[in-house]
């Protein structure tokens, strides 16, 4: 874990393209361990997106839609882009990161400016969108070699076709290539189907018209401006506040029961000189957000003093703004009889402006409010400890106010929040050995037998698992697609029949009828996957993901994916320490070592050509004897046979450490 989060960031497309695979490395290892990538991908993305390049952050982030990743879809987007800008050979210029990421969400009210701060909707919009976003990416339009978008580009779709048409670029990604040799898998946004969104004969938009995207701030607000015949008071106070250290200050307070937790300004904290007393990782949302962004918050602890020189502690999260100022209307509330003889929480001179710095949620809310409340022609009146607090509306004459609303709900996601979890692979365990579970002993009893000096297994279907659908279709339309690739690079054809062939010869595969009438069959896709071996310069995969349609399940989806049981690692470290030399060995082919039962053989065929130097070869069905490498229950079922084959040999060869 720790490689992980210290890989260097990457500045180029092949730095890039090594930070994916060393990430993806760990990750497998993390996986192999018994650490899935769920336990830690909150606070892992993060950190990948900070090292991105910005230009190529703005690319994946305009692709997905949002800025809310998983750590899968994530890694999916950084691989399509590094296929995208390989094809089209676009490069990545790293520029200076100078914004910040949103530290938590809150939707304020005040009046006043807005600060540099970009309304989601702007009228004068047309130009600053695209300097806003594209002058810090040199990627020219693939149409007009200026500095934006495709898809705001000021040529129409007949004009754009043809500057397509004119210099071979793909349909779909606008890259160097032919449309059906794109890898990516994005589509048109208005019509999903494959084609550039720039070029959909769907698309009525008009470009030059288009609104600006907002900039991230540190706070992000919400307000309107309504007419309204009154303004509404929230409930605020100001009051001293002191450190764990004496230090103290008076603060601005609100009080909002719509917060879950309670927080503090940056500026406040530094102010008090707190000391920090741990972390507080939650899933923030504001009021009207149904996504939630996780948070790593700084926890600290401070007192509040009453009218009555009591030290009232609460703990708060400390955040670099809380909200947009407010105003204390005390001119409007002076005039109110019955609030007269009342010790108010917030006293100021006339209609001020005051910006919160601290916001008390409902953890401690209670812990000032007291019993009496005042009601009246105008706010109502809240006794607590530190005065009474005024909510609800003055009855002043305005002519426009701007209305909002404070809420921050905060919640612990165990399931990507889980530090425990993430901090157990540091330590050191307890147990010398991870024995087999119920499930990995029921396996070995039930499905595994020796027969004819051979290991032969049953594959781990579930229990539930809906009908498998033969596949027969889509896979030969698969092997035309393979057939098509080999034949582009010279030798590939050869070296493909020769693997299948020597494992027909060695008795991995067997050649059958098929038409042999039988119902209960599945067909799988192959292709060829590139290795660094002068001497086998590919290997055959088999995809058991594949899919006959979309509501339909694969291979994969009808097997269970029990995790390997593996040794433990602290202890295979130890012991290369033990003596002066070490021995590691590796089975060859382990996979297809294991034999397959007779009755599930028939869910592992394929198709290849009789002959591969003709084109209009017959076409010929294979079927596994041993288990394939692709299935997703492999890893696991090598390691049921290779522990049951020990626990039968208990010599001092056969022990696995």
């Amino acid at each position: 874990m720790q490689n992980l989060v210290e890989l260097p960031a990457p500045r180029d497309i092949v730095d890039l393209r090594s930070y994916l695979d060393k990430t993806e490395t760990y990750i497998r290892s993390l996986e192999s361990l018994g650490t899935h990538a769920e336990s830690y991908s909150a606070l892992l993305v993060p950190i990948i997106l900070r090292k991105l390049p910005r230009d190529f952050l703005m690319d994946i982030t305009r692709q997905n839609g949002n800025d809310h990743w998983n750590l899968h879809s994530l890694l999916e987007s950084i691989k399509q882009e590094i296929c995208i800008r390989d094809s089209t050979n676009f490069g990545i210029e790293r520029e200076p990161d100078t914004t910040t990421r949103p530290t938590a969400t809150f939707l304020t009210n005040g009046n006043g400016n807005n600060g540099n701060r970009t309304s989601r909707k702007s009228t004068n919009s047309s130009v600053s969108a695209k300097q806003l976003k594209f002058d810090i990416n040199s990627r020219p339009c693939a149409y007009c070699k200026g500095i934006h978008a495709p898809v705001n580009c000021d040529l129409n779709r007949e004009e754009k076709m043809k500057i397509l048409k004119e210099h071979k670029l793909c349909y779909n990604c606008l890259g160097s290539h032919k449309v059906a040799d794109c890898n990516s898998k994005k589509s048109c946004k208005n019509c999903q189907r494959r084609h550039h969104t720039s070029v959909c004969p769907k698309d009525n938009i008009n470009h030059t018209t288009r609104t600006s995207e907002p900039i991230k701030s540190e706070v992000i607000t919400m307000h309107s401006a309504t007419p309204t015949a009154s303004h509404i008071l929230l409930k605020t106070a100001v009051a001293e506040v002191q450190s764990t250290n004496g230090t103290g200050c008076d603060a601005n307070i609100m009080f909002d029961e719509g917060s879950q937790r309670s927080f503090v300004t940056r500026q406040m904290a530094d102010r008090l000189a707190v000391k920090t007393i741990g972390t507080e990782v939650l899933n923030l949302s504001g009021f009207g957000s149904t996504n939630g962004e996780i948070r790593n918050l700084d926890k600290v602890r401070l007192f509040v003093i009453g009218v009555n020189n009591q030290r009232i502690p609460i703990e708060a999260l400390v955040v670099p703004n809380i909200g947009v100022p407010l105003q204390t209307h005390s001119s409007e509330v002076k005039e109110l009889k019955y609030l007269r003889n009342l010790q108010l929480a917030h006293k100021g001179p006339g209609n001020t402006s005051f910006e919160i710095q601290i916001l008390t949620g409902a953890d401690y809310y209670w812990n000032f409010i007291m019993d009496h409340v005042v009601r009246g022609n105008g706010p109502t009146a809240v006794q607590s400890k530190l005065g009474y607090l005024l909510s609800g509306p003055s009855n002043g004459n305005s002519k426009s106010t701007n209305i909002g609303v404070y809420k921050v709900l905060t919640e612990h996601k165990d399931e990507e929040v889980n530090l425990t979890k993430f901090w157990e692979i540091e330590d050191i365990p307890d147990t010398k050995y991870i024995g087999a579970n119920t499930k990995l002993q029921e396996y070995q009893d039930n499905k595994i037998i020796h027969k004819d000096g051979r290991f032969i297994a049953r594959l781990p279907w579930k229990e539930d698992h809906f009908e498998l659908p033969t596949n027969r279709t889509i896979a030969k339309l698969r092997l035309k697609s393979v057939i098509q690739r080999l034949k582009k690079k010279p030798g590939m054809m050869q070296v493909y029949d020769s693997i299948i062939k020597d494992q027909k010869e060695k008795g991995f595969i067997e050649e059958i009828n098929d038409d042999d009438g039988k119902n209960d069959v599945h067909y799988i896709p192959h292709h060829a996957v590139k290795k660094d071996s002068l001497a086998t310069p590919i290997r055959i995969v088999f995809d058991c993901s594949c899919k006959e349609s979309k509501g339909s399940p694969s291979l994969n989806d009808c097997l269970e994916t029990n995790a390997p049981q593996l040794n433990n690692l602290t202890t295979l470290l130890t012991n290369f320490r033990m003596n002066k030399y070490a021995v590691t060995a590796d089975i060859e082919n382990a996979f297809l070592q294991v034999g397959l039962d007779e009755e599930d053989r028939d869910y592992t065929r394929f198709f290849w050509l009789k002959d591969y130097t003709d084109q209009n070869s017959e076409i010929v069905t294979y079927r596994f004897n041993v288990v394939l490498f692709g299935a997703t229950c492999s890893p696991f079922i090598l390691n049921a046979t290779l522990l049951k084959l020990f626990q039968g040999n208990g010599h001092t060869a056969a022990q696995l450490h």
